[in-house]
């Protein structure tokens, strides 16, 4: 470590990922809520120490530049170095190979480098459970919940359990002590998860037991005897499929009357428009977009009324975006921002913030991307005024 700099090497695990065959490297791999170098730039930025950040690796660098955006995120200068292999790194980086302050690992087979990703979780679970950010729930029973999650009232908690947003757990479920269930996971009744991890967008069938073991989609990578298994029966693990929901035919009702209705004050107030080219709709295409550069919201936005009526866009959503702007957010965000509902008014727009280009507005879709729609929805209904305008 140099003044102000904090120079770190991240080993080349890529020939021992023969179970989970991942397309990212290692240090992306999610720990917790977060990839395992997400902690460490979170831990560099809390020491407030450092004011650059070196990264040293022969694994993809390429990816490992790209998910963390020169640094912004975390208001630091980042700068990726790659190096044909570990022996060019320097001596005096600090490796990465665990979570910050803590031991550093080096596995030497695939199973140890699996059962090392469960353990750097079960060591963040226990760190979490003695805080939380403020997105996350806590429950009397113990556990960490996010926005959206629905758990049924006979589900038995066993601290410590993690259970992200928009969650799904059914009926007799037992969960902990050791339990990470990601975002957007579904798992039926009677459903065991003991020393776990479930992965984002993950289906586990009814009266199945997941101990010692991570869940991803259809595979099942059990840490204790080192084996991956792809399941074909979709009744006992299977990937969720994010759906887009359409907006229901009263909102296409009302977008049309609206269209009409405001017309003709829009015409009168055209005059420079901003263009959006390569706007990512839910279902994979993309269309061009445009609003006005000035004036009320509703007017400037007037032809994206035409979006609610096709069935692209929700009356209350997140803002539109293209490839470009995803690349701005961190990667986790993006993944979430991608298959969000787009909408005429955000929750971004609630507080001022009308542009995807603008800093924060990332901030602003991706925490509403997980909270409950009902309740962003009732909020932008109580602006609705504010917002039209």
């Amino acid at each position: 470590m140099e003044d102000s700099k904090l120079v770190l090497f991240v080993p080349d695990w890529s020939e021992l990922d023969t179970l989970r065959k991942s397309r990212d490297p290692f240090c992306l791999w999610e720990i917790g809520n977060r990839p395992l170098l997400f902690h460490w730039l979170d831990w560099s930025v809390s020491s407030k120490e450092f004011k650059q950040i070196e990264i040293h690796t022969a694994d993809r660098p390429h990816e490992v530049r790209e998910s963390l955006g020169g640094g912004a995120f975390w208001s630091i200068n980042t700068r990726v170095h790659p190096v044909k292999n570990d022996n060019e790194a320097p001596d005096s980086a600090v490796r990465v190979s665990s979570l910050p302050e803590r031991d550093q690992e080096n596995p030497q087979q695939p199973e140890e480098l699996l059962n090392l990703w469960l353990r750097l979780n079960m060591m963040w679970l226990d760190a979490y459970s003695s805080g939380g950010p403020q997105i996350m729930q806590k429950l009397d029973s113990g556990a960490w919940v996010g926005p959206g999650a629905a758990i049924h009232e006979s589900v038995m908690i066993s601290p410590p359990v993690w259970i992200g947003a928009r969650c799904e757990v059914g009926k007799g479920c037992r969960l902990g002590p050791g339990a990470i269930v990601r975002n957007h996971s579904i798992l039926d009744e009677d459903v065991e998860v003991e020393n776990a991890v479930i992965l984002p967008n993950s289906y586990v069938g009814a009266h199945v037991g997941v101990k010692e073991m991570v869940v991803e989609g259809g595979k099942l990578m059990d840490v204790n005897k080192g084996v991956r298994v792809d399941i074909a029966e979709s009744f006992i693990l299977a990937p969720v499929e994010r759906r887009h929901e359409a907006p229901s035919w009263m909102g296409r009702v009302l977008a049309m009357l609206a269209l009409v209705i405001l017309a003709i004050p829009a015409f009168l107030r055209k005059r420079s428009r901003i263009c959006y080219e390569n706007i990512l709709l839910n279902n994979g295409q993309t269309i061009d977009l445009s609003e006005g550069s000035s004036g009320p919201l509703a007017l400037r936005r007037w032809s994206w009324l035409f979006q609610i009526v096709l069935g692209r866009f929700h009356w209350f959503g997140i803002l539109p975006r293209n490839a470009r702007s995803l690349e701005k957010v961190p990667k986790e965000a993006a993944d979430q921002l991608r298959s969000a509902p787009i909408g005429f008014f955000s929750l971004a727009d609630a507080h001022g913030v009308h542009s995807v280009d603008e800093e924060d507005e990332w901030l602003h879709a991706a925490y509403q991307s997980l909270a409950d729609r009902r309740e962003v929805r009732q909020l932008l209904l109580k602006n609705l005024k504010r917002l039209w305008n």
